[in-house]
């Protein structure tokens, strides 16, 4: 059974996880900022249903001010592609109108009418999902996405994510002229 928390609380959380998916952060990524012990994973905790574990404005903070350098990196078309903004505060994770504050059933997942074709692969990538057991090219990493999560995105949009993922070191490529990707083994 999930925790009972504050409304409010509920929706950071969701709009925190949105944002770290969109950028391709595991939870222990985040963590860290937080936290400098690397075993720490306390966004984690917070992710999880089970716990009433929350974050604090200070959280909020330091994710904005990490998320804001992340997004200094990054082009234009980069952010808009992941649906990400160039410059965050903690107000961001906040709901634009006063929402009724009660205790609710901690329900953390992600709204998926706001998914990008990044956010999608990173979900496959930190599920561990089968379908990245074998190789594929990005008209199948599009198909199969558009399957598993309602969408319709075309194998041009994953061309660019899939190349990011392998330089990243998250993604293996079958060759240096082959657009087929699986994941890399640990």
């Amino acid at each position: 059974m999930a925790s009972l928390i504050k409304s409010v609380d509920n929706f950071i959380t969701n709009q925190v996880k949105e944002v770290r998916i969109a950028f391709n952060l595991t939870q222990k990524e985040l963590s860290r900022e937080i936290n400098d012990n690397p075993e720490s994973n306390f966004v984690s905790s917070v992710e999880n249903n089970e716990t009433t574990t929350c974050y604090s404005d200070h959280h909020l903070n330091v994710f904005a001010t990490f998320f804001n350098a992340l997004a200094s990196t990054m082009t234009d078309n980069e952010l808009e592609e992941r649906g990400l903004k160039r410059n965050y505060s903690l107000i961001d994770f906040y709901p634009d109108c006063p929402i009724e504050e009660k205790l609710v059933e901690k329900d953390i997942k992600f709204i998926p009418n706001r998914l990008k074709a990044s956010g999608a692969l990173f979900i496959l990538i930190e599920s561990k999902d089968d379908f990245l057991i074998d190789w594929h090219n990005s008209m199948e990493f599009a198909d199969y996405c558009n399957t598993k999560f309602n969408k319709n995105w075309t194998r041009d949009i994953f061309n660019g994510t899939l190349a990011y993922a392998h330089k990243k070191g998250v993604l293996d490529r079958e060759s240096d002229d082959s657009p087929r990707y699986k994941l890399r083994k640990e």
